[in-house]
């Protein structure tokens, strides 16, 4: 069964995160020297995306919360 991001421990969601800066890195490195840089930039990106997708979509749901109450909240106030 394989494991989601959100049910790794704590340690391995940041050594994950951080395999996946480091491998993202030199395949940016590698693109200019000698080494295969996009297979490189494809893996740290892979590395990297569940845990980027859990974060923003926390993020989406905290913009939508906030935005809900600045409506909610110029509704209630009376007109000019």
């Amino acid at each position: 069964m394989a494991t989601t991001p959100t049910s790794l421990p704590p340690l391995l969601k940041v050594l994950r995160a951080g395999a996946g800066v480091v491998l993202f890195v030199a395949g940016v490195f590698m693109l200019v020297l000698p080494g295969p840089g996009l297979l490189f930039i494809a893996l740290g990106l892979g590395l990297i995306s569940p845990t980027l997708a859990t974060r923003f979509k926390e993020i989406a749901i905290r913009l939508r919360d906030w935005l809900k109450n600045k409506i909610d909240r110029r509704r209630r106030l009376p007109p000019f």
